[in-house]
Protein backbone atom coordinates (compact mmCIF):
# COMPACT_ATOMS: atom_id res chain seq x y z
CA UNK A 1 0.00 0.00 0.00
CA UNK A 2 0.97 3.73 -0.92
CA UNK A 3 0.66 6.59 1.53
CA UNK A 4 -2.11 7.79 -0.25
CA UNK A 5 -3.77 4.02 0.33
CA UNK A 6 -3.27 4.66 4.02
CA UNK A 7 -4.41 8.21 4.25
CA UNK A 8 -7.51 6.85 2.11
CA UNK A 9 -7.90 3.79 4.89
CA UNK A 10 -7.77 6.64 7.67
CA UNK A 11 -10.68 8.72 6.13
CA UNK A 12 -12.97 5.80 5.97
CA UNK A 13 -12.10 4.70 9.37
CA UNK A 14 -13.48 8.42 10.10
CA UNK A 15 -16.94 7.50 8.74
CA UNK A 16 -17.10 4.14 10.15
CA UNK A 17 -16.59 5.33 13.19
CA UNK A 18 -20.17 6.94 13.04
CA UNK A 19 -21.33 3.91 11.94
CA UNK A 20 -19.99 0.95 13.75
CA UNK A 21 -19.74 -0.46 17.00
CA UNK A 22 -16.92 -1.87 15.98
CA UNK A 23 -15.42 0.16 13.44
CA UNK A 24 -11.54 -1.62 13.24
CA UNK A 25 -13.17 -5.11 12.18
CA UNK A 26 -15.51 -3.90 9.38
CA UNK A 27 -12.51 -1.41 8.45
CA UNK A 28 -10.02 -4.42 7.70
CA UNK A 29 -12.66 -6.59 6.64
CA UNK A 30 -13.26 -4.26 3.76
CA UNK A 31 -9.74 -3.66 3.29
CA UNK A 32 -8.67 -7.13 2.80
CA UNK A 33 -11.95 -7.80 0.30
CA UNK A 34 -10.52 -4.93 -2.03
CA UNK A 35 -7.08 -6.83 -1.98
CA UNK A 36 -9.22 -10.26 -3.18
CA UNK A 37 -8.03 -11.90 0.18
CA UNK A 38 -10.99 -14.11 -0.24
CA UNK A 39 -9.76 -15.97 2.50
CA UNK A 40 -9.16 -13.38 5.63
CA UNK A 41 -12.37 -11.64 4.38
CA UNK A 42 -14.51 -15.24 5.03
CA UNK A 43 -12.59 -15.17 8.25
CA UNK A 44 -14.69 -11.84 9.63
CA UNK A 45 -18.00 -13.19 8.95
CA UNK A 46 -17.33 -16.78 10.40
CA UNK A 47 -15.96 -15.04 13.86
CA UNK A 48 -18.96 -12.47 13.87
CA UNK A 49 -21.61 -15.76 13.35
CA UNK A 50 -19.21 -17.59 15.84
CA UNK A 51 -19.32 -14.82 18.52
CA UNK A 52 -23.48 -14.22 17.88
CA UNK A 53 -23.64 -18.00 18.79
CA UNK A 54 -21.70 -17.59 22.20
CA UNK A 55 -23.58 -14.55 23.20
CA UNK A 56 -27.23 -16.30 22.94
CA UNK A 57 -25.62 -19.49 24.84
CA UNK A 58 -24.97 -17.19 27.15
CA UNK A 59 -28.07 -15.28 27.24
CA UNK A 60 -30.20 -18.56 27.47
CA UNK A 61 -27.96 -19.62 30.42
CA UNK A 62 -28.88 -16.65 32.17
CA UNK A 63 -32.08 -16.76 31.76
CA UNK A 64 -31.86 -20.48 32.41
CA UNK A 65 -29.93 -19.98 35.06
CA UNK A 66 -32.67 -17.28 36.79
CA UNK A 67 -35.49 -19.23 36.17
CA UNK A 68 -33.98 -22.29 38.08
CA UNK A 69 -33.57 -20.00 40.84
CA UNK A 70 -36.76 -18.88 41.03
CA UNK A 71 -38.29 -21.96 40.49
CA UNK A 72 -41.26 -22.35 43.49
CA UNK A 73 -41.68 -25.78 42.83
CA UNK A 74 -37.93 -27.35 43.21
CA UNK A 75 -36.18 -27.12 46.67
CA UNK A 76 -32.69 -25.40 47.40
CA UNK A 77 -31.44 -29.28 46.79
CA UNK A 78 -32.91 -29.70 43.78
CA UNK A 79 -31.73 -26.66 42.60
CA UNK A 80 -28.00 -27.07 43.16
CA UNK A 81 -27.75 -30.37 42.18
CA UNK A 82 -29.07 -29.07 39.08
CA UNK A 83 -27.13 -26.47 38.72
CA UNK A 84 -23.89 -28.64 39.33
CA UNK A 85 -24.85 -31.18 37.30
CA UNK A 86 -26.10 -28.69 33.99
CA UNK A 87 -25.16 -25.66 34.36
CA UNK A 88 -21.38 -26.50 35.31
CA UNK A 89 -21.03 -27.94 31.81
CA UNK A 90 -22.41 -25.50 30.33
CA UNK A 91 -20.13 -22.55 31.89
CA UNK A 92 -17.42 -25.04 30.66
CA UNK A 93 -18.88 -25.28 27.43
CA UNK A 94 -19.10 -21.21 26.81
CA UNK A 95 -15.41 -20.84 28.26
CA UNK A 96 -14.26 -23.31 25.86
CA UNK A 97 -16.29 -21.99 22.77
CA UNK A 98 -14.79 -18.33 24.02
CA UNK A 99 -11.10 -19.57 24.07
CA UNK A 100 -11.16 -20.75 20.93
CA UNK A 101 -12.89 -17.48 19.05
CA UNK A 102 -10.07 -15.34 20.85
CA UNK A 103 -7.63 -17.59 19.82
CA UNK A 104 -8.39 -17.55 16.27
CA UNK A 105 -8.49 -13.84 16.31
CA UNK A 106 -5.18 -13.68 18.23
CA UNK A 107 -3.62 -16.18 15.48
CA UNK A 108 -5.51 -14.43 12.71
CA UNK A 109 -4.12 -10.40 13.90
CA UNK A 110 -0.96 -11.87 14.44
CA UNK A 111 -0.34 -13.34 10.75
CA UNK A 112 -2.19 -10.92 9.16
CA UNK A 113 -3.20 -7.77 10.51
CA UNK A 114 -0.06 -6.90 12.50
CA UNK A 115 1.85 -7.31 9.34
CA UNK A 116 0.38 -5.16 7.49
CA UNK A 117 -0.41 -2.29 10.09
CA UNK A 118 3.86 -2.60 10.10
CA UNK A 119 3.45 -2.03 6.64
CA UNK A 120 1.73 0.82 6.29
CA UNK A 121 3.47 2.47 9.52
CA UNK A 122 6.81 2.24 7.40
CA UNK A 123 4.93 3.22 4.36
CA UNK A 124 4.53 7.18 6.17
CA UNK A 125 7.66 7.06 8.04
CA UNK A 126 9.24 6.88 5.30
CA UNK A 127 7.88 10.04 4.01
CA UNK A 128 8.02 12.02 7.11
CA UNK A 129 5.20 14.37 6.84
CA UNK A 130 3.73 15.74 9.98
CA UNK A 131 0.80 16.92 8.37
CA UNK A 132 0.53 13.34 8.43
CA UNK A 133 0.42 12.73 12.50
CA UNK A 134 -3.08 11.82 12.85
CA UNK A 135 -2.77 9.04 10.40
CA UNK A 136 0.26 7.98 12.71
CA UNK A 137 -2.08 7.91 15.52
CA UNK A 138 -5.14 6.04 14.01
CA UNK A 139 -2.73 3.01 12.94
CA UNK A 140 -0.81 3.17 16.19
CA UNK A 141 -4.36 2.67 17.60
CA UNK A 142 -5.22 -0.51 15.25
CA UNK A 143 -2.04 -2.11 15.53
CA UNK A 144 -2.96 -1.59 19.48
CA UNK A 145 -6.32 -3.05 18.98
CA UNK A 146 -5.36 -6.08 17.08
CA UNK A 147 -2.13 -6.80 19.71
CA UNK A 148 -4.26 -8.69 22.00
CA UNK A 149 -3.27 -10.01 25.33
CA UNK A 150 -3.00 -13.99 25.94
CA UNK A 151 -6.24 -15.81 24.65
CA UNK A 152 -6.97 -17.06 28.40
CA UNK A 153 -6.91 -13.12 29.55
CA UNK A 154 -8.78 -11.61 26.56
CA UNK A 155 -11.40 -14.86 27.40
CA UNK A 156 -11.74 -14.21 31.04
CA UNK A 157 -12.10 -10.29 30.57
CA UNK A 158 -14.97 -11.22 28.10
CA UNK A 159 -16.96 -13.73 29.82
CA UNK A 160 -16.45 -11.18 33.04
CA UNK A 161 -18.77 -8.42 30.92
CA UNK A 162 -21.19 -11.06 29.22
CA UNK A 163 -21.55 -13.78 32.05
CA UNK A 164 -20.90 -11.72 35.74
CA UNK A 165 -20.13 -13.63 38.72
CA UNK A 166 -23.73 -14.31 40.10
CA UNK A 167 -24.54 -16.66 37.02
CA UNK A 168 -21.56 -18.44 37.84
CA UNK A 169 -22.13 -21.97 39.80
CA UNK A 170 -20.09 -21.86 43.05
CA UNK A 171 -21.52 -24.12 45.55
CA UNK A 172 -19.63 -24.64 49.12
CA UNK A 173 -18.77 -27.73 50.28
CA UNK A 174 -20.13 -28.86 53.69
CA UNK A 175 -17.21 -28.10 55.64
CA UNK A 176 -17.41 -24.63 55.02
CA UNK A 177 -21.14 -24.10 55.50
CA UNK A 178 -21.56 -22.62 58.80
CA UNK A 179 -24.52 -20.30 60.48
CA UNK A 180 -23.98 -17.71 58.71
CA UNK A 181 -24.08 -19.18 55.35
CA UNK A 182 -28.06 -20.30 55.89
CA UNK A 183 -28.16 -16.56 57.69
CA UNK A 184 -26.77 -14.99 54.26
CA UNK A 185 -29.63 -17.87 52.23
CA UNK A 186 -32.35 -16.34 54.40
CA UNK A 187 -32.39 -20.14 55.74
CA UNK A 188 -31.71 -18.93 59.50
CA UNK A 189 -34.78 -20.79 61.15
CA UNK A 190 -34.29 -23.39 59.24
CA UNK A 191 -30.39 -23.69 60.51
CA UNK A 192 -31.65 -23.31 64.14
CA UNK A 193 -34.92 -25.81 63.87
CA UNK A 194 -32.54 -28.50 62.51
CA UNK A 195 -29.99 -27.73 65.63
CA UNK A 196 -32.43 -28.23 67.71
CA UNK A 197 -34.00 -31.08 66.67
CA UNK A 198 -29.89 -32.74 66.59
CA UNK A 199 -29.74 -31.60 70.24
CA UNK A 200 -32.70 -32.90 71.75
CA UNK A 201 -31.82 -36.36 69.65
CA UNK A 202 -29.33 -36.28 72.52
CA UNK A 203 -30.84 -34.44 75.37
CA UNK A 204 -28.83 -31.29 74.85
CA UNK A 205 -30.68 -27.96 75.02
CA UNK A 206 -28.89 -24.43 72.79
CA UNK A 207 -29.33 -23.28 76.45
CA UNK A 208 -26.53 -25.03 77.64
CA UNK A 209 -22.86 -23.85 78.20
CA UNK A 210 -20.64 -25.14 75.58
CA UNK A 211 -23.72 -27.23 73.42
CA UNK A 212 -21.49 -27.41 70.21
CA UNK A 213 -19.16 -29.30 72.05
CA UNK A 214 -20.91 -31.47 73.76
CA UNK A 215 -22.66 -32.04 70.72
CA UNK A 216 -19.70 -32.96 69.08
CA UNK A 217 -18.78 -35.52 71.81
CA UNK A 218 -21.98 -37.30 71.49
CA UNK A 219 -21.63 -37.51 67.65
CA UNK A 220 -17.86 -38.93 68.05
CA UNK A 221 -19.53 -41.82 70.61
CA UNK A 222 -22.14 -42.68 67.88
CA UNK A 223 -19.58 -42.83 65.28
CA UNK A 224 -21.46 -40.13 63.52
CA UNK A 225 -18.36 -38.39 62.88
CA UNK A 226 -14.44 -40.21 63.47
CA UNK A 227 -12.64 -37.00 64.99
CA UNK A 228 -13.01 -33.87 66.34
CA UNK A 229 -11.99 -31.72 63.85
CA UNK A 230 -13.84 -28.56 62.91
CA UNK A 231 -14.08 -29.27 59.63
CA UNK A 232 -15.95 -32.56 60.21
CA UNK A 233 -18.28 -31.54 62.77
CA UNK A 234 -19.58 -28.46 60.09
CA UNK A 235 -19.60 -30.66 57.40
CA UNK A 236 -22.15 -32.94 59.40
CA UNK A 237 -23.86 -30.31 60.52
CA UNK A 238 -24.60 -28.67 57.59
CA UNK A 239 -26.19 -32.29 56.18
CA UNK A 240 -28.11 -32.80 58.83
CA UNK A 241 -29.29 -28.82 57.78
CA UNK A 242 -29.40 -29.35 54.07
CA UNK A 243 -31.65 -32.74 54.89
CA UNK A 244 -34.38 -30.51 57.26
CA UNK A 245 -34.27 -27.74 55.11
CA UNK A 246 -35.25 -30.38 51.89
CA UNK A 247 -37.92 -32.00 53.90
CA UNK A 248 -39.66 -28.62 54.72
CA UNK A 249 -39.43 -27.21 51.05
CA UNK A 250 -40.71 -30.64 50.06
CA UNK A 251 -43.66 -29.89 52.27
CA UNK A 252 -44.15 -26.43 50.84
CA UNK A 253 -43.66 -27.26 47.44
CA UNK A 254 -46.86 -29.67 48.13
CA UNK A 255 -49.04 -27.17 49.69
CA UNK A 256 -48.42 -24.76 46.65
CA UNK A 257 -49.44 -27.56 43.90
CA UNK A 258 -52.33 -28.27 45.97
CA UNK A 259 -53.48 -24.32 46.39
CA UNK A 260 -52.61 -24.00 42.50
CA UNK A 261 -55.08 -27.40 41.56
CA UNK A 262 -57.69 -25.68 43.69
CA UNK A 263 -60.42 -23.73 41.52
CA UNK A 264 -60.12 -20.24 40.94
CA UNK A 265 -62.64 -18.97 43.61
CA UNK A 266 -60.53 -21.12 46.51
CA UNK A 267 -57.27 -19.60 45.35
CA UNK A 268 -59.25 -16.26 45.49
CA UNK A 269 -61.07 -16.62 49.03
CA UNK A 270 -57.93 -18.46 50.68
CA UNK A 271 -55.24 -15.42 49.27
CA UNK A 272 -58.03 -12.72 51.11
CA UNK A 273 -58.01 -14.63 54.00
CA UNK A 274 -54.01 -14.63 54.24
CA UNK A 275 -53.71 -10.87 52.93
CA UNK A 276 -51.81 -12.46 49.68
Amino acid sequence: MNSTDVINLFLLYQDYNLVYVNPFHELMKNLFHKMNEQEATEFFSKQEEVKEEILNEIEEYKQDYTSILSDMFLTTRQKENQLENEFKQREKAIREKSLVYFKDWKEFSQSKILPLVADMLETLKAENKLYRSVVFEFLNELQSFYTMESSTVTTEGFLRRELPEEYCVKLLEGKFKDKYYYIDKGQQRYYEQAILKELEHYNLSPDMVLWSDLLLEELVQDGKIKGHSVEEFTEYISRVVDDFIDRKEQELIKQRKVFNDLPEKKKNIISKFFGQ
